[in-house]
């Protein structure tokens, strides 16, 4: 983000410095392909000049999801889910053991 007291000329013209030290680290690594996943909808419509004018395309994606933190342990959280649900979730963290 940008501090508030920023004007949004000024936002633009760091937003695009940014993207030069991306791209520049890019090239420099021999990436020819490259992306910035997640770009929030209000920073997509505030720098969309700076995006098309550097050739960045915008790619729909999966909506966020936000998890309410209101259990003391995994044990408790896993007690919430479906049986089946529970059991694909042990799975998939045994996995990562």
């Amino acid at each position: 983000g940008f501090h508030p007291d920023l004007p949004e000329q000024r936002k633009a013209e760091l937003f695009s410095l940014v993207l030069s030290g991306f791209e520049h680290y890019a090239k420099a690594n021999g990436c020819s392909l490259i992306g910035i996943k997640d770009v929030p909808e209000p920073t997509t419509a505030a720098f969309g000049a700076v995006f098309s004018d550097r050739a960045f395309a915008g790619i729909p994606g999966l909506p966020t999801a936000w998890l309410d933190i209101n259990f003391d342990s995994i044990e408790t959280y896993m007690a919430r889910l479906s049986s089946g649900t529970r059991k694909d979730m042990r799975r998939k963290m045994k996995s990562f053991e």
